[in-house]
């Protein structure tokens, strides 16, 4: 896409009235613009600086949360990363939440959702682990308002270390999806192509961060698809 065509869809998304006060100005017209100027482009800095006088579409933790759900939705795990950071390296720490690290997950520390997906990832991977062969699960823990889900991956590359990769993402199960004729569906347990769940890159940067940090991982969390991906030592 080149500058033309964004300035195009700037002048458009700009045309907007916001009907929503947490997206401010372009609203999420302005949301959308701002990840397909994100996907394109190969310098998120440099990008974010050369459109810096629209950056009230993504300002705030509400904006950046959108931007950052759209491109995931688009399987841009790591440009969402790499907005996240620009977020966090320009003052915003909440944007942290998305970036890869070395964590645990430690209880009262992180949300009910992180803590325990997390401990049931971490009891998984020590069943997982001494198998020696390529092998999956799917994590699931659940109260009345929302079921969250993890799928965790092991391979073997190479002979002293296992690739580990997760996804995580949430079905919410409160009334209000019923009352609105929206219930959930037994594809939103699953991702593609079984299913139509969406990775969820906050819940998913924390458990994997707490088993890079129980596991002694020999690198940060990267994108590999729509999961995040460890290796650890045998």
């Amino acid at each position: 896409m080149d500058e033309h065509q964004l300035d195009e869809l700037a002048a458009q998304a700009g045309s907007f009235i916001a009907d929503d006060d947490r997206y401010p100005a372009g609203g999420l017209a302005g949301c959308r613009w701002w990840a397909i100027v994100l996907a394109d482009s190969r310098d998120i800095t440099a990008t974010i600086a050369q459109y810096e006088v629209n950056s009230r579409w993504y300002a705030g933790p509400h904006g950046t949360a959108r931007v950052i759900g759209l491109l995931v939705e688009q399987g841009r795990l790591d440009t969402a990363i790499a907005f996240a950071q620009a977020r966090v390296d320009a003052g915003d720490e909440w944007a942290l939440q998305w970036v890869p690290k070395r964590r645990a997950a430690d209880y009262g520390e992180v949300s009910e959702a992180e803590y325990l997906l997390a401990s049931k990832a971490h009891a998984a991977l020590r069943g997982l682990l001494p198998a020696g062969e390529e092998c999956s699960t799917k994590l699931r823990i659940s109260d009345a308002e929302y079921a969250a889900y993890g799928d965790l991956r092991v391979t073997f590359a190479e002979p002293d270390r296992a690739k580990v990769s997760l996804a995580c993402w949430t079905v919410y199960t409160d009334t209000a999806r019923y009352f609105g004729n929206n219930p959930p569906t037994e594809a939103e347990t699953s991702l593609p192509p079984e299913g139509t769940a969406i990775t969820d890159l906050a819940l998913t940067v924390g458990v994997i961060g707490d088993l890079a940090a129980r596991w002694n991982a020999l690198d940060l969390p990267h994108p590999d698809g729509n999961h995040l991906t460890i290796n650890v030592p045998l």
